[in-house]
């Protein structure tokens, strides 16, 4: 059967204990399986007056072995010194979570006001709307005039400037095409005045040559009225 039970060690009058996991039929002071802690009947000061390894004696405990009545009492002794180590412990572990979850909470409830917030922002937006949206259709045409107006005198100035480098450009695009239907009007009717003269030139030619064919033609009947009045007179003779 096994024990947990003390073992004396020390000297004399200065006793120091073990508590050791030995088989029952071993002597007192004799061989031990484990040392699962000791005790000093005679600390002082800050010497430690008893320890116990928890662990390991509820492991013998649970496989059966049974301590003595002092050791019963050392270990009960050992249990509350440990629960008061871990409640300190505990207490700082239990604020912390109490404040995290303080913190969570506040955050929730932070998130839930600005939702709300925005909610009531959108609400308040979509009810102007309708009520403008009466006003806008009933007012008619002026009014869109006026509106469309209005928002072309809120557009950026990056934006007029970006319109009036295009018109700019559109301008001179306008005037070069221009000047192009200038030049070409100003070679068509130069081409036509060239033919003119040409034609002009061409016409004074035939009537020269017309008049020449005329000048020898008559000349010719001429002579040969001469060759027959000339013929008649010799005939005469």
């Amino acid at each position: 059967m096994v024990v947990i039970r003390l073992a004396r060690a020390g000297t004399k009058k200065k006793p120091f204990y073990h508590l050791s996991v030995t088989d029952k039929r071993n002597p007192r002071d004799g061989r031990f399986i484990e040392r699962v802690g000791y005790y000093n009947p005679i600390a002082r000061g800050e010497a430690v007056r008893t320890w116990v390894n928890l662990e390991r004696v509820d492991y013998w405990i649970g496989n059966g072995a049974k301590p003595s009545p002092k050791v019963r009492s050392l270990i009960a002794a050992a249990r509350i010194d440990q629960s008061r180590v871990d409640e300190p412990v505990a207490a700082e572990e239990h604020d912390e979570q109490v404040a995290t979850e303080l913190t969570d909470s506040e955050e929730t409830a932070a998130d839930a006001a600005a939702e709300e917030t925005q909610a009531e922002e959108a609400e308040a937006v979509s009810t102007e709307e309708e009520e403008t949206a009466p006003e806008a259709s009933s007012e008619g045409p002026a009014d869109d005039g006026a509106t469309e107006s209005s928002s072309e005198e809120e557009e950026p100035e990056s934006e007029s400037d970006a319109e009036d480098s295009g018109e700019e450009e559109v301008a001179a695009e306008e005037a070069a095409s221009q000047d192009e239907e200038e030049a070409v009007v100003e070679e068509a009717d130069q081409d036509s005045s060239e033919e003119e003269t040409e034609d002009t030139s061409d016409a004074s030619t035939s009537v020269e040559d017309q008049e020449s064919e005329s000048d020898s033609t008559a000349t010719d009947t001429v002579e040969e009225d001469k060759d027959e009045e000339s013929k008649d007179k010799d005939a005469a003779k």
